[in-house]
């Protein structure tokens, strides 16, 4: 797969949220070459490190002083209520053995998009019950491989 046409890896890269969203919903990647490639990049160990890093900067930003900035606010309460999690799923990420790559999309997919339970909810303030905990504990279910 490191060795993918240009035209495809430009493809994969135009349309990797998309993609993500389909392997994170299980769909299988075996009979499309870019759902294949994105499959591959997302359980390199490259981009599992990086998430991996997303995941433990958002665990200490929870925590320190609220600042204003572009990205999207964190929901601080659900990311230091959910921490454990968050810090398995990050060890689980840099640890050598293979995961299922529906994990990491659905990982992928919390962090990159500003409508997912790890940032806030908006102004209402309204209790998430429970929303983030429950998704990280469907990803790090989803990143163990079945035998």
């Amino acid at each position: 797969m490191e060795h993918a046409p240009l035209a495809l890896r430009v493809e994969v890269f135009c349309r990797r949220w998309s993609l993500d969203h389909r392997l994170a919903l299980g769909e299988r990647a075996d009979h499309d070459p870019a759902l294949a490639l994105r499959a591959h990049q997302l359980t390199g160990d490259e981009t599992r490190r990086s998430l991996a890093r997303s995941l433990r900067r958002a665990a200490r930003a929870a925590r320190q002083p609220l600042w204003w900035g572009s990205s999207a606010p964190l929901d601080r309460r659900a990311v230091v209520e959910a921490g454990p999690l968050v810090s398995g799923l990050a060890q689980r990420l840099t640890a050598p053995a293979p995961v299922n790559v529906r994990g990491v999309a659905l990982i992928s997919e919390l962090l990159t998009d500003g409508g997912s339970p790890l940032y806030e909810p908006g102004w209402t303030g309204e209790p998430t019950n429970g929303a983030l905990a429950n998704r990280l504990k469907s990803a790090g279910r989803a990143l163990e491989i079945s035998v």
